[in-house]
């Protein structure tokens, strides 16, 4: 006959195993919902990269425009945002994400340690990655700390900034795109003056008398005078730009709301 010790230390003994059993169990459960999050997650990215355009071999800013991109649909957008009565600069800020986050599989500009790092080509065989250059944030913007411009360097900082680069190479050939619709020739002319500020030369924005804006102008009086009038567009865009760049979701994304189309609005969403 078996003592009740014998019979207590069985039930222990078999509580424990069970104890373990349960505990397997639950880590296994554990580990199968983890398993599935995680290839729904990869499989979520792999469609993602797959609609995205692949980077240019390149630098992301230099050589030739990137026909690929679908500047006829960016200019509707801009049509959007003017009819909810956005500005240019919140457009901006749109574009900016769209082709930073949006477009291409590998970011062309991040930031980090107060640099930016901007695509200049890609690397790897078996796994493409993006090789990145970093620079200053005067290097990208131009913006000049100062009224009066009294040496060259500094108009060589200006004109040779990435901004140009990104101007003409996205928001100028949505204009260009546009610039035939009636909706765009009545805009109003404020947003024609900062597009052509926006597009530096080639938007042959007449500043003065027949004196047409030219970022590499080497007269340090006329470079001067040019600067402290573009100056206040420019920060405006630049600011609007960079917050596209590193907006974490779409700004100023379309809410829609049930039932009555004609309430949907644009709201900011950074």
């Amino acid at each position: 006959m078996t003592s009740p010790n014998a019979l207590l230390e069985a039930v222990a003994l078999m509580s424990e195993k069970l104890d373990k059993v349960l505990d397997f169990m639950e880590k296994k459960c554990v580990r199968k919902e983890y398993q599935a999050a995680y290839y729904k997650k990869r499989k979520a990215k792999q469609e993602l990269m797959a609609r995205m355009l692949v980077n240019p071999k390149g630098h992301c800013l230099e050589g030739l425009k990137d026909k690929r991109l679908p500047f006829d649909q960016f200019g509707n957008q801009m049509r959007t945002f003017r009819e909810r009565g956005l500005s240019l600069y919140n457009f901006v800020t749109w574009l900016a994400w769209k082709w930073n986050h949006d477009t291409y599989a590998f970011a062309p500009i991040t930031r980090s340690s107060g640099y930016y790092n901007v695509v200049i080509g890609m690397t790897g065989v078996h796994k493409v990655e993006a090789l990145r250059h970093r620079y200053a944030e005067r290097d990208v913007t131009g913006h000049l700390r100062c009224s009066t411009i009294t040496r060259l360097d500094q108009i060589d900082t200006f004109c040779d900034a990435l901004w140009w680069k990104w101007s003409y190479r996205v928001l100028y050939q949505v204009k260009g795109a546009s610039e035939n619709e009636v909706w765009y020739k009545r805009l109003p002319k404020t947003w024609h003056r900062q597009l052509n500020i926006a597009a530096g030369s080639v938007g042959c924005e007449i500043l003065w008398g027949d004196y047409c804006f030219e970022p590499n102008e080497r007269d340090l009086p006329k470079a001067t005078r040019a600067y402290r009038i573009v100056r206040p567009v420019l920060t405006c865009m630049w600011n609007a730009w960079r917050k596209g760049l590193f907006s974490k979701g779409e700004p100023f994304k379309i809410e829609k709301c049930e039932g009555n189309p004609s309430q949907n609005t644009m709201l900011p969403t950074h």
